[in-house]
């Protein structure tokens, strides 16, 4: 009976966020005339938005992997800065399946390519989840305080308060005698102030430079959304894509578009999203193709595809032995669409 409990528990579990993001393009279907979401996305200027995706893209591989350098040497040891641009790319393109296989499958790449253990890598990418949700938030916050913004003090408030958290969690690792020498916080120690706040400002300037690239497509596209209102909702809209509530990049994304409803009608602003959510994906994918085989090589064959089917399966078995790490890493769905 327990054991029957159980697989019920998992399943629901293994379906949940999935309906999630379903009810969530239910309800704006129901809201949003789909015909005219349609109507938009052809009125609407669209041919810039690949090349520009396309560029950001690029320019964000090299700003984050940059910052994921920092990081994977201070971690688990040497790695040249061109193989970790080489293994941001490849694994990325898992970002067509999910968050969870993309980044699953970027600890494995680490795993194997700096030869050190699941615990460690994992550890690495504990970190490097945490300086992007510290990144998203610290740039959500500048336009709170730098301009004089319409921001409700509920956003405003919770915002700064994560960003505290973030950067705390960062810069001030509570020392605990069960943590272990591959454990994220050990790792977080061996990056030193300097280091760990030069990879800090790169993570910022990539989601800065992700909040510009948008705001110049929502432009082109005939949005008149202000610089500071992507600057302080588009990085919320990032950390939505990258929850595990999202069907092929849709889904509470979508929700999250609708903060900027004060500037256009919602039909438009999720006509704008999908193209452009559409736009980054293609964008990731060419982004990444040059690289995939190397790292598909580099990792074994049989363990990339088996991240995109443990992603997508909810049950992770890499690694043998050392597995219990990436199950999480393939379960966690935190931040970054670079």
């Amino acid at each position: 009976m327990k054991k029957a409990h159980s697989t019920s528990r998992r399943r629901a579990l293994r379906w949940a966020p999935g309906l999630i993001g379903l009810g969530v393009l239910w309800a704006l279907v129901s809201a949003y005339s789909p015909a005219e979401i349609l109507n938009e996305m052809t009125q609407g200027d669209w041919h810039l938005l690949l090349p520009l995706a396309l560029v950001m893209s690029v320019i964000g591989l090299f700003i984050v992997s940059l910052a994921d350098t920092i990081v994977v040497r201070h971690g688990v040891g040497h790695i040249r800065y061109w193989d970790q641009v080489r293994g941001k790319a490849g694994s990325s393109v898992l970002d067509v399946v999910g968050y969870a296989a993309s980044h699953g499958g970027y600890a494995v790449w680490i795993a194997r390519f700096a030869g050190t253990t699941a615990s460690a890598a994992f550890g690495v990418l504990l970190v490097i989840m945490a300086g992007d949700l510290a990144a998203v938030f610290l740039v959500a916050c500048a336009p709170i305080f730098l301009v004089d913004v319409p921001v409700s003090q509920t956003i405003a408030a919770t915002t700064i308060g994560l960003a505290v958290v973030m950067v705390g969690l960062l810069f001030i690792p509570r020392r605990t005698p069960s943590t272990g020498p591959t454990h994220w916080r050990a790792i977080s120690r061996k990056i030193k102030r300097g280091p760990g706040l030069l990879q800090l400002g790169l993570r910022m300037a990539q989601i800065i430079l992700w909040v510009i690239a948008t705001t110049l497509g929502a432009w082109t596209f005939g949005l008149q959304i202000p610089l500071w209102a992507m600057g302080v909702y588009g990085p919320l809209i990032l950390l939505a894509a990258a929850l595990p509530l999202n069907v092929a990049g849709f889904g509470v994304a979508q929700g999250a578009w609708i903060l900027l409803l004060d500037y256009a009608p919602g039909e438009q602003i999720l006509a704008f999203a999908a193209l452009w959510n559409l736009a980054l994906a293609i964008a990731v994918v060419l982004r990444g193709l040059p690289f995939l085989s190397g790292v598909v090589r580099e990792v074994g064959g049989d363990s990339m595809t088996a991240v995109s089917d443990a992603a997508a399966h909810r049950d992770p078995t890499l690694l043998a032995g050392d597995a219990t790490p990436l199950k999480a890493a393939l379960t966690l769905g935190i931040a970054e669409k670079s």
